[in-house]
């Protein structure tokens, strides 16, 4: 998702892997807490894939999963501004009141 690799997401699906799962790896805020909490719908919207979002979307991923610091893709889009990451997640039905 990081990537936009549609390709090799449908892939992983394909074999099984959840779209909507979450990056278990170690993230380290500035308060030294670890916390593992992104999806790929997160990283898609930071990064500005609109088509890696909508693919997800297609698949089941939440749209408006919080990640641990409680931002939402609609959030990431919007701080990252991607007015057409943001464009579709609203098409999706996405709650402005998430973010």
């Amino acid at each position: 998702a990081v990537q936009g690799d549609n390709i090799r997401l449908r892939e992983w699906v394909a074999k099984g892997a959840d779209p909507d799962a979450i990056d278990t790896r170690v993230e380290y805020p500035e308060n030294g807490e670890a916390h593992g909490s992104f999806r790929a719908v997160h990283y898609a919207t930071m990064f500005g894939h609109r088509r890696t979002i909508e693919w997800l979307h297609a698949y089941g991923a939440d749209m408006n999963a919080r990640n641990y610091i409680q931002e939402t893709p609609l959030h990431l889009a919007a701080t990252g501004d991607h007015l057409d990451c943001v464009k579709a997640l609203l098409n999706m039905g996405c709650s402005v009141n998430a973010v």
